[in-house]
């Protein structure tokens, strides 16, 4: 593969970008193992990770790796299904700093923005302009618009708005050799001229179009037909047009060609109003087979609803309850959803799907949501019921290793049952869910990433899959990329004529092969560079809490598959401290991956409890926000405690640490008649206590009360009681320091609940 092939010189390159660059270049052991996986099966140990304050540094970092030889890797979010934002190279971070929205056209519904951007934070800046973007993946809350342009991204839309290539009009960046490009829509006249010059782009676009007219017929031939193709490049798009925009060659591309620096897009209008038809279905393929009718009404999505998910959802008393949209116990729904301009334009489509179903006979029921509450209720159902599917406890976990394929509407439910006849043939589970409308069911069998007859089970599925996908004229990748674990299937499925054009195409951007290697072209075996595998080592942790369902320690913190929702900042509470610092070791997922590297050999065993830990592990608050934000609930501040106490067996408990242990009993005891000398005492001794205990010097120090609250309580209490035959019974827990240090707050509370 050429990722082990390219090795370059690596400290001429720390040399010149520390000596030159205003962001920051780091090759610790422990910021390799943070950025060294993505949401998907893969690992890959960086380099290095450069994290660029703009877009000279970005600039720089492209020319030094060119001169000393150096993998690149463009990386955002890095909630990549497939292994893409993996690398052996250095990483280049521009989700810190490379995100501002530099220019909205709000006439002509234009943006401008560099790569780092997330997607819902531009969404959020296009809303008073009545705009937004297309595209609309599952991760919009830390998506980046420079990942979804990699991995050409779709979501749950794609039928009215397809893919990133549809809405994107213009890409700005850099040759691998740093020569900067500035794709747009131009003429074939204009690339003719520009081919005559002697310069690195001219020499490059008289390449391509010498490659254009070699391979056109084989282009033609080959390229897979289904609308949602995101196998290989795209250079089909450059035929057949009068305005050819050399931008979408970049799109899905997954950084391997160049290095983007600015993107402007096509926005699309903010629909006005929404509806909802949730069709009820005895089966799946009932409802899969209904789908290419209910295509003929015209919907903006529709969405699978099966009935594992139905039923994972009412085993859970949180979610239960707002299964109101359920009737019966189907084996499947469709959420059908429409736009409209009013209220009565979205009524009149949900009517005409009534009579479609009734005239076709489609479903057993059909319920129409049409209030915003409800609309959301239904999608909120929706989308939270995938991470208790999701959500397995235990070795076995689902896997997104098939799940990008996509096939015309009509064969969906060939293909889907031909699959899962496989997968049952292997002996395996398997839960299934997202875009009929678009032919494309997530599927994922539950593997053992740890024993090796699964990890063969798992390629024997993906070449059942590939070859059946091909068979009914589909894409084996449609929105999450090819990366590390559908690139190595390529030659087959396109062919090797269309395989050896894209490898032409890799060759004419990036003639060392440096731009993200081993994945499009070159890639190894997909079940290499796994993060877990038969070999992986399990580290046994004595530990103080037990772990029944999810086989251990190791197997609470491996529950982490990376998908990134700690990364989000625009809603909920997870993880605050990113959200403060916006470094990738404040995140729940790099939490989780340094202690799963220290358990699996990636890191040495004293790792886990060493300084480097330490300083992960540090800014964790316990909030537990992770427990209930996190799709796959991650228990971080439980993980958090038990790490505490590995780390206390080995280095002892601090002295900060038992001091503010004990002060509860210290406070209860001294608050009172002492507490005028103690706090006279502290603050005499607090520039000694700041060094000794590690305290910021602006904080001061509580003052302990003259009469604690156990103490008035004793005096005032009997006073107060209500007649205890009449009044309801109130616990008022008065914590430590309302006990001895604010006293009159929880003297007020008790005074007002006595009366």
């Amino acid at each position: 593969p050429m990722e082990a092939r390219v090795v370059g010189n690596m400290e001429a390159f720390v040399r010149a970008m520390r000596s030159q660059a205003k962001g920051v270049l780091r090759t610790d052991d422990m910021t390799r193992v943070l950025y060294s996986t993505d949401a998907s099966m893969y690992q890959m140990h960086p380099k290095g990770v450069f994290i660029p304050e703009d877009t000279s540094d970005v600039a720089l970092a492209v020319r030094e790796a060119a001169r000393s030889g150096i993998p690149l890797l463009s990386r955002g979010a890095a909630s990549s299904l497939a292994g893409q934002t993996t690398t052996h190279g250095v990483v280049i971070d521009f989700s810190r700093h490379v995100n501002r929205i530099l220019a909205i056209d709000a006439e002509a519904g234009r943006v401008r923005v560099e790569p780092g951007v997330v997607l819902d934070h531009l969404n959020a800046a296009l809303k008073p302009h009545g705009w937004m973007v297309g595209p609309d993946p599952a991760p919009s809350s830390r998506a980046t618009i420079g990942g979804m342009v990699g991995n050409n991204s779709t979501g749950t839309h794609s039928i009215i708005y397809g893919n990133m290539i549809d809405h994107v009009e213009r890409l700005k960046g850099w040759f691998a050799d740093g020569t900067p490009f500035d794709f747009g829509p131009t003429t074939w006249s204009t690339l003719t001229e520009q081919a005559r010059q002697p310069t690195q782009k001219g020499r490059f676009i008289k390449d391509l179009l010498s490659l254009l007219a070699r391979d056109e017929a084989i282009i033609r031939r080959d390229t897979p037909v289904h609308w949602r193709r995101n196998s290989g490049y795209r250079i089909e798009r450059l035929l057949d047009t009068e305005t050819p925009n050399l931008a979408h060659l970049l799109c899905g591309a997954e950084g391997t060609l160049a290095v983007i620096k600015e993107i402007e897009l096509r926005l699309v209008r903010r629909p006005a109003c929404t509806g909802l038809g949730v069709i009820h279905y005895e089966t799946r393929r009932a409802a899969l087979a209904s789908v290419p009718a209910l295509l003929e009404t015209a919907p903006s999505a529709v969405e699978l609803f099966d009935g594992v998910a139905i039923a994972q959802t009412r085993r859970n008393p949180s979610f239960a309850k707002q299964l109101t949209f359920i009737e019966g116990e189907p084996g499947s729904v469709l959420f059908v959803e429409y736009f409209g301009d009013s209220p009565e334009a979205v009524q009149a489509q949900l009517d005409a799907l009534h009579r479609h179903c009734q005239r076709l006979n489609i479903g057993y029921h059909l319920l129409q949501a049409t209030e915003p509450a409800q609309i959301a209720n239904v999608w909120n159902v929706r989308k939270e019921s995938l991470g208790l599917v999701m959500n397995e406890r235990g070795a076995f976990k689902p896997q997104p290793f098939i799940e990008d394929a996509a096939v015309p509407a009509e064969y969906l439910a060939d293909y889907v049952d031909a699959l899962e006849a496989e997968i049952l043939a292997q002996g395996l589970r398997v839960a299934m869910y997202a875009h009929a409308s678009a032919g494309c069911l997530h599927i994922r069998p539950f593997i053992d990433m740890h024993a090796q007859d699964d990890l063969d089970k798992m390629h024997r599925i993906a070449t059942h899959s590939m070859q059946l996908v091909r068979t009914y004229g589909g894409s084996i990748s449609s929105e999450h990329g090819d990366g590390l674990v559908r690139s190595p299937f390529l030659p087959s499925f396109l062919g090797d004529e269309l395989y050896q054009t894209y490898a032409s195409l890799k060759a004419l951007f990036d003639p060392e092969g440096r731009m993200n290697p081993g994945k499009i072209i070159d890639s190894a075996d997909m079940r290499s560079s796994l993060r877990i595998d038969a070999t992986s080592p399990r580290t046994e942790v004595d530990t103080v809490f037990t772990y029944p369902h999810d086989g251990g320690f190791q197997g609470a913190v491996e529950m982490c598959n990376g998908n990134g929702a700690c990364r989000k900042v625009e809603s909920g509470g997870m993880c605050p401290s990113f959200m403060a610092t916006r470094e990738e070791a404040d995140t729940t997922r790099g939490r989780a991956n340094a202690l799963r590297a220290a358990l699996s050999g990636h890191l040495p065993p004293e790792a886990l409890t060493g300084e480097a830990m330490k300083q992960v592990m540090d800014l964790c608050v316990s909030c537990k926000a992770c427990k209930t934000e996190c799709p796959s609930e991650v228990d971080m501040a439980r993980i958090k405690a038990e790490w505490l106490h590995q780390t206390h067996q080995v280095h002892g408990i601090p002295l900060r640490d038992r001091v503010f242990a004990g002060f509860p009993r210290v406070a209860r005891a001294v608050a009172g008649p002492l507490a005028p000398i103690v706090n006279g005492a502290n603050t005499l001794l607090k520039p000694v206590l700041d060094r000794i205990l590690n305290l910021d010097p602006a904080r001061t120090l509580p003052k302990l009360a003259r009469v604690p609250f156990h103490a008035w309580w004793k005096q005032a209490g009997d006073a107060l009681q209500p007649d205890a035959t009449t009044a309801p019974a109130v616990v008022l827990f008065v914590d430590t320091f309302h006990q001895t240090e604010a006293p009159h707050i929880a003297i007020a509370a008790a005074r007002f609940l006595t009366k």
